[in-house]
């Protein structure tokens, strides 16, 4: 059985101000709400673990910057593109 986490109250507890968002227009106004405090904010979504985000043209990858004219850079950028060239989608 999985361990449910309360996010929320996690977050208070760390001083920051927390508040979970069930659609589409609840996480709306939290992000307006969290982008007007001039706290650290946690919105909490809960997804479904086993569905396919939407694309959106971005994804988590921090490689190494893209524009450079530092040949070690050039190389490496050019490494990490040809490894997630590579990458397969789950």
């Amino acid at each position: 059985m999985p361990l449910e986490v309360d996010y929320v109250a996690n977050a208070r507890s760390l001083g920051c101000e927390a508040v979970a968002a069930g659609d589409a227009e609840q996480l709306a106004a939290a992000l307006r709400a969290a982008r007007a405090s001039s706290r650290a904010t946690v919105v909490v979504c809960r997804v479904d673990p086993d569905a396919a985000t939407p694309p959106s043209g971005a994804f988590w990858d921090l490689g190494v910057p893209r524009v450079s004219t530092d040949p070690r850079t050039e190389r490496l950028t050019a490494e990490h593109l040809e490894r997630a060239a590579a990458q397969r989608v789950y």
